[in-house]
């Protein structure tokens, strides 16, 4: 990525004090002169540049107004005018040097605005020897003398541009010691040694010029400026977090004082690299585009534009948008060749062209780029990072060509750039990857496990310092996990299988370990800045209004942009806010990853635990009970066997789900869950004879089946016919889970049938009796709108609750019989909330001990962003400021429930699914609960039967409140619906309005559809 180290603005705001040109001060005008000053002014500001020139030219002082016209039309980006202004200037003025001089030096900030190198370095030299003989104007030759520096700095002549800056430098100290001219020649200075990869001195000139800053021009655009810089070093050292609160303060001073500047689009497009490192794509994205709108509008076809362009060919790259990718880099290239050949700007583009040639596996083409690029960097800055990355991208394409032995040469330079310059990198993390591959393949295990073992200590440092959302940081940890399993097959290699469990368990969770251990100190709020709960209040009711208005417009228009960009905006602003309260909690140490032993000891005699690693050519288990040694079953089938099997098996489902049980659907269901029987748990089978329950930690695209279903074909009957099984995301959480005593049952709240917009008469419980048709539909329904909207033949199947009409939301009937039953098994202790009761306000005020939470509502997955995946509850219509939606999403649940409960049920569609965070499992809305406080959770896995799934929660509730735990309560519940069909009768429910014709039939519920979504996870008991 193109990160902004930017030139000195000091300039700004001395052009008035600096006394050059009397003539700068704006001259006595008569009464009716000063109306037509009045006038020309506002029509400029207006951007009517030739009309209030025309009214402006008809004054005297004409020197004077053609530079000011010429200062307004630059700065509204009209550079033909300004330029024009400019010269007439200059003409009326050129028996002055001084003012000659100055408007020359205006001319070529000018120049340079529009990325015009040349002109911009010809007017300064024009203004230098304007100036040659004249004793009396050191300052002013000393600005001209520092903006020849940044016209070589821009072009990467980092020798010639310290020469100048140096020449600078020293005549600010001599006359204007400690002021903001000498901050400026010091922060520029410390641009040269960064560039050089001198991070330690770029720094110290940066402090020294934030020092003098920070007492002469406090919330200044120089103050903003060092600050950007000092972002970048952090963004250099990995120190992302620490980066990305530099360059928000400078944005926040440059959107004050100079919006819709170069300055304001560098910080934007600094915070997009920001971004970009979390992985973080869309959000990097939206933050180039503003920044290249604003470039492109004050001066197309220039570096600026070249250097947004570039990072969004970037983006578009991880994106998997290769074309687009290649055009973004084609054109910024074309634009720095043009205007800086052989620049360092001109080097970044060559790397990521030879980048984009190494996605498309197009290695020669690769290498030639990744040459081009060391040449011009190894000259202008010789062992900077720039070298190193280019070194380290030269070794990964020579790898690619076969060539292992001339690879590790690369690495091997790059390494020592990276331990000197940026040690907690990234960078240095791939490097040192790619160094224990290479050890690897040649047979040097214990150097190999040297290196991983450094690549994953860096990367967790990496980690630590990357701030942002924990979905950000979830994400980021998933997309980097090949790190890990590369240690951990070499672990294993080499038999050291407590090694691998333990470094399993440093991969797993760590994200929600951390959240676990701020929970308690954030949950009780009394510590928190009131103002920061107001704002982040005011952030979410902003978010929900406009998720409404989003949802009631319709079709892709400029409306639909707008509101998307604002849902944009507003998220970041809450994100931003949620980073502040973090910063008050006390640095709570997350749980160290547990070992082996503290695991097995965590078991109950009976227990099996099995840890499932999937690679990409095989899959390992880790078998753990009590009293025994750890075994490691290794499974010869990976990564893309697995996800075809789990894909056909969801196949299935779904079909069962739109077209209804056939014995052709059953028969290939049992034929595609049986393979995956036979890899995943046959070769287990002598380690579960004597087993009484199953904890399950799934690994990549198991963790979107429920191990319940999988189908024995030799004993003709499914997995949880013979144990009970519950499942977590580490072996550490489950130990953590489990130290949380588990309490007698002595308060249930049971939420369902909430109200939606499209009822006619939502305070009519039911209707007196049902069209056959509609209760065909009713009878079919899965609590999910899009299989509903499938129904009526419309394909809603990628479209989010973000653009969903909530009016559209059916109504569930059967959920309230579901919650009235729980409630009545559970007597005095159970609280059940229907209707207008079933709503967000009710479950957000919960009694904290609550033990036991069930919510039976519509469930909405969004696989993008996980934690805005939702709970359905009764439709506020019309919510002011205040009030609640109705929507209750993940990331609402995380920052708003209090609860220490035992047990949440989420009786809906998808509750369990989630985006894939690698060791993290899947993010959505178990994350949130478990973080919120609950203990287990049951959550489904695909769009749940709304009929049958209200006699499973009945059969668990009965079990469960007659004292089994809760995997054998849900374990007897799914036998009974595999076992025994479902009579409809009069007395039950919603059945009491069906059509005499279909009173009494059995349902045949025994298909893995009707009873398996739904899985215990968390411990057990």
């Amino acid at each position: 990525m193109k990160l902004f180290g930017e030139r000195n603005g000091a300039e700004r705001v001395i052009s008035v004090s600096l006394g050059l040109w009397q003539a700068a001060i704006r001259p006595e005008l008569n009464e009716d002169q000063e109306a037509i000053y009045t006038k020309g002014r506002r029509l400029m500001e207006e951007g009517r540049i030739d009309a209030g020139a025309a009214l402006w030219r008809s004054l005297p002082h004409q020197a004077w107004f053609e530079f000011r016209i010429g200062d307004i039309a630059a700065k509204a980006g009209a550079w033909a005018d300004a330029e024009h202004a400019y010269r007439t200037a200059m003409n009326e003025a050129e028996n002055d040097l001084h003012p000659a001089a100055w408007i020359q030096y205006r001319l070529g900030r000018m120049y340079e605005d529009q990325g015009h190198l040349d002109k911009a370095e010809n007017a300064f030299q024009k203004a230098r020897d304007t100036l040659a003989d004249s004793r009396n104007a050191p300052l002013l030759m000393a600005i001209l003398v520092n903006n020849l520096g940044v016209v070589a700095w821009s072009r990467g002549e980092l020798d010639k541009a310290e020469e100048h800056f140096l020449r600078a430098l020293t005549v600010r100290e001599k006359l204007a010691p400690g002021s903001i001219l000498v901050a400026g020649s010091l922060s520029n200075l410390g641009n040269v040694a960064s560039n050089r990869g001198d991070l330690a001195k770029g720094e110290h000139f940066f402090l020294q010029a934030l020092n003098i800053q920070k007492e002469l021009a406090p919330d200044s655009l120089d103050l903003a400026l060092s600050l950007n810089n000092l972002g970048i070093l952090a963004y250099y050292r990995g120190a992302i977090e620490r980066a990305e609160r530099y360059y928000k303060q400078a944005l926040a001073i440059r959107e004050k004082l100079a919006p819709n500047s170069h300055e304001h689009a560098a910080s934007l497009d600094n915070l997009g690299t920001v971004s970009y490192s979390r992985r973080a794509f869309e959000q990097a994205e939206r933050y180039h585009l503003q920044a290249l709108k604003i470039r492109e509008k004050l001066a197309p076809s220039s570096l600026f534009v070249a250097n947004s362009l570039n990072n969004l060919g970037n983006v578009a790259s991880y994106q998997g948008a290769l074309e687009k990718a290649e055009q973004y880099h084609l054109r910024a290239l074309d634009i720095r060749e043009k205007l800086a050949p052989d620049s360092l700007d001109v080097a970044a583009s060559l790397n990521n062209l030879g980048l984009l040639a190494s996605r498309r596996s197009a290695s020669e083409e690769a290498k030639r780029y990744f040459l081009q690029s060391l040449n011009i960097v190894e000259k202008l800055a010789p062992d900077s990072l720039d070298v190193a990355i280019r070194l380290t991208n030269l070794g990964s394409a020579t790898i690619n060509l076969g060539s292992l032995e001339k690879a590790e040469p690369y690495f091997l330079q790059a390494l020592k750039i990276y331990e000197k310059l940026a040690p907690d990198s990234l960078n240095l993390v791939t490097n040192l990857n790619h160094l224990g591959n290479l050890a690897k393949k040649r047979g040097d295990l214990v150097k190999a496990e040297e290196r991983y073992h450094r690549a994953v200590l860096v990367l967790e440092s990496q980690i630590a310092q990357l701030g942002g959302s924990f979905e950000a940081q979830t994400d980021f940890r998933g997309q980097h996990q090949e790190y890990y399993k590369n240690l951990l097959e070499l672990l294993l290699e080499r038999d050291q299988r407590e090694a691998a469990f333990h470094l399993l368990e440093r991969f797993r969770a760590r994200t929600l370990l951390e959240m676990m251990a701020e929970r308690d100190f954030a949950f009780s709020g009394d510590h928190l800045p009131a103002e920061l709960l107001a704002a982040r209040k005011n952030a979410g009711f902003r978010y929900e209004q406009t998720q409404a208005r989003l949802a009631g417009s319709r079709g892709d228009g400029p409306e639909v942009e707008s509101l998307r960009r604002k849902l944009f905006d507003i998220r970041d602003e809450y994100q931003t806010i949620n980073a502040q309260i973090r910063t008050t909690y006390p640095k709570l140490a997350p749980s160290e990853p547990i070992d082996f032993e503290r695991v097995r000891d965590t078991l109950e005699p009976g227990t099996v635990l099995l840890s499932y690693c999937v690679f990409e050519a095989q899959t390992v288990v880790f078998v753990v009970r009590k009293k025994a040694d750890l075994r490691v079953v290794s499974i010869p089938k990976g990564e893309t066997f697995f996800e075809k099997g789990v894909a056909a098996v969801r196949s299935s489902l779904s079909d069962t789900a739109r077209f209804g049980v056939t014995k052709i659907s059953f028969s290939e269901f049992k034929a595609q869950s049986a393979p995956l029987f036979e890899q995943l748990i046959a070769p287990l089978q002598a380690e579960l004879e004597s087993a009484e329950r199953l904890v399950i930690i799934p690994d990549g695209p198991l963790q979107i089946i429920p191990f319940a279903l999988l189908f024995d074909p030799r004993k003709r009957q499914y997995l949880i016919e013979t144990i009970p099984i519950s499942s977590v995301i580490s072996a550490t959480v489950y130990a953590e889970l489990k130290e949380k005593p588990r309490k007698p049952i002595s308060r249930v709240v049971a939420i369902g049938d909430p109200v939606y917009l499209q009822e006619e008469n939502p305070s009519k419980p039911y209707a007196t009796r049902l069209e056959p048709a509609e209760a065909h539909r009713l009878k079919t329904q899965t609590r999910t709108h899009q299989a509903v909207l499938e129904h009526r033949g419309i394909d809603f199947t990628v479209r989010s609750i973000l653009e969903r009409n909530p009016r559209e939301w059916h109504r569930l009937p059967q959920t309230a019989q579901e919650v009235t039953r729980i409630a009545a098994l559970f007597g005095d202790k159970a609280d059940a909330l229907l209707r207008q009761d079933a709503c967000e306000d009710h479950v957000k005020s919960l009694d904290r001990h609550t033990d036991i939470l069930h919510i039976a509502a519509h469930g909405f997955l969004d696989a993008e962003r996980p934690l805005e995946s939702s709970l359905v509850l009764t439709i506020n219509q019309a919510f002011q400021e205040g009030d609640e939606n109705g929507i209750l999403q993940g990331w609402e649940i995380m920052e708003e429930l209090q609860l220490e409960a035992d047990l949440v049920v989420l009786s809906a569609c998808e509750t369990g699914l989630g985006k894939d965070a690698g060791g993290e499992g899947l993010i959505g809305l178990t994350h949130a609960f478990q973080f919120a406080g609950a203990r287990s959770i049951i959550a489904s896995f695909w769009n749940v039967h709304d009929y049958a799934t209200a006699h499973l929660m009945e059969h668990f509730y009965r079990y469960h409140e007659a004292g089994d735990d809760k995997a054998v309560a849900l374990q007897k519940a799914q036998i009974d619906l595999i076992r025994n069909p479902i009579v409809r009768t009069p007395q039950y429910g919603l059945w009491k309005y069906l059509p005499d014709s279909l009173i009494g039939d059995e349902v045949d519920v025994s298909h893995p559809f009707f009873w398996a979504a739904f899985q215990l996870i968390g411990p057990w008991d």
